[in-house]
């Protein structure tokens, strides 16, 4: 029996040492652009929706920050594991990610400046908002860190310039909001 045992365990093991990362698709990665983007819409009409709202409407914004927070982990772990992009598949994924994704965090950054004093009188869900934001800015940056590392080398500077981006629109909302 305990050679058994031994021999279950040690096959075990080794079947382990070859299972690794399910290798994912473009096609995938393509999907969760499309998912984040669907969070950050649902993120920006949340924010729209102030103060109509009321205090719902902003009681709400953690948690669809933290939506839109693991919409961006499952995009980068699918960038992971589909490993290096070719120049056409990173070129779409950049164009999407530039054209559809930036502009409307941007936009939705700003409006949430517009409204942080109307919104954020508790000290305390001010808190927590800002360390929403800090948690979905960690989000975007491993993402965006992730298509950079798998594309090809000439089309990284425009993956670190989105990233640029996006980090100067977070750094603003997150200095106002502290």
């Amino acid at each position: 029996m305990v050679q058994f045992t031994r021999s279950f365990l040690s096959l075990c093991l080794i079947a382990a040492s070859f299972a690794g990362p399910t290798k994912r698709t473009v096609a995938q990665v393509e999907a969760d652009i499309a998912s984040i983007s669907t969070q950050v819409n649902a993120l920006d009409d949340l924010i729209e929706g102030f103060p109509a709202s009321g205090i719902l409407g902003a009681s709400a914004l953690p948690a669809e920050m933290a939506l839109l927070g693991a919409a961006l982990n499952t995009g980068t772990s699918d960038i992971k594991a589909t490993g290096p992009l070719d120049e056409a598949d990173a070129t779409t994924i950049l164009n999407a990610v530039q054209q559809v994704i930036q502009p409307v965090i941007s936009v939705t950054l700003a409006q949430l400046n517009g409204i942080a004093s109307h919104l954020l009188d508790d000290a305390e869900f001010k808190a927590s908002v800002v360390s929403a934001l800090q948690n979905l800015q960690t989000s975007i940056d491993a993402f965006v860190a992730a298509l950079a590392a798998a594309a090809p080398v000439d089309l990284t500077a425009e993956a670190i310039s989105i990233q640029i981006a996006i980090d100067a629109a977070f750094n603003k909302t997150i200095a106002a909001l502290s």
